[in-house]
C-alpha cells in the first residue's frame, strides 16, 4: 500500500498533493501511525511540510513551526482515506 497527502498552503489556500509513501505492516493495518505523524510528530511541522508541498521545485526554507500549512486528506492507492477520529483507513 501507497499513501499520499493533501496540504494546503494558508497563505493562499494553494492546496497540492505529497509524493507517495510507502506504508509500513503497520500502516497498513492502521491509518494511526501516519496520523500521528502528520499531526504531532516530525511531519506537522511547517518546515517537513514545506519540503513536501514544494517537492524540491523550491529550495527556500522555511521556519520550524506549525502555522502555515494544514494537512487536509490522507488517501491510499486503493482509494481509502484517513479517518481521523477512529484512526482507521476507510472507504472514501
Amino acid at each position: 500500500m501507497k499513501y499520499r497527502v493533501l496540504i494546503c498552503r494558508k497563505s493562499d489556500g494553494e492546496k497540492r498533493w505529497s509524493q507517495w509513501f510507502d506504508a509500513t505492516a503497520d500502516d497498513e493495518r492502521s491509518a494511526d501511525l501516519v496520523l500521528f505523524d502528520w499531526l504531532e510528530n516530525n511531519n506537522a511541522c511547517d518546515c517537513n511540510r514545506h519540503l513536501r508541498f514544494t517537492e524540491a521545485d523550491d529550495d527556500s526554507e522555511v521556519d520550524c513551526g506549525q502555522t502555515l500549512y494544514d494537512v487536509l486528506r490522507f488517501e491510499t492507492d486503493d482509494g481509502r482515506v484517513a479517518d481521523q477520529l477512529t484512526g482507521e483507513w476507510v472507504a472514501a
